[in-house]
């Protein structure tokens, strides 16, 4: 076989230089389908459960500089108070998370 090895153009011009092809402009998808073709619409949807764990570690994370910068009580310690605010400020921000991808997802579908 004749194999010719990949070496750099010898042009003057970077690539960057070039003016851009006209390519995409002439090969444009057709407005109405073909007999026996079908077409289809792709949305795309948010990750629901990078949602949730986002919320729920930004929760996390509030609970734990509320916890640790608030007064805690002579009766409990401030390992209980950090422990309580992470456990609810966790699932407080998960379920906000999960709002948001819901929300993400509805404007995604309208346009």
């Amino acid at each position: 076989m004749n194999e010719q090895p990949d070496t750099e153009s010898s042009d003057t011009e970077s690539p960057s230089t070039k003016p851009p092809s006209t390519e995409s402009s002439s090969t444009k998808p057709s407005q109405h389908p073909q007999p026996g073709q079908t077409r289809l619409r792709v949305t795309r949807a948010p990750r629901y459960g990078r949602f949730l764990l986002t919320g729920a570690a930004v929760g996390v994370l509030v609970a734990l500089v509320a916890g640790l910068a608030g007064p805690v009580g002579a009766d409990s310690g401030r390992g209980a108070l950090v422990g309580y605010l992470a456990l609810l400020l966790g699932l407080l921000g998960g379920l906000l998370g999960g709002l948001a991808a819901i929300v993400v997802e509805w404007v995604s579908r309208r346009r």
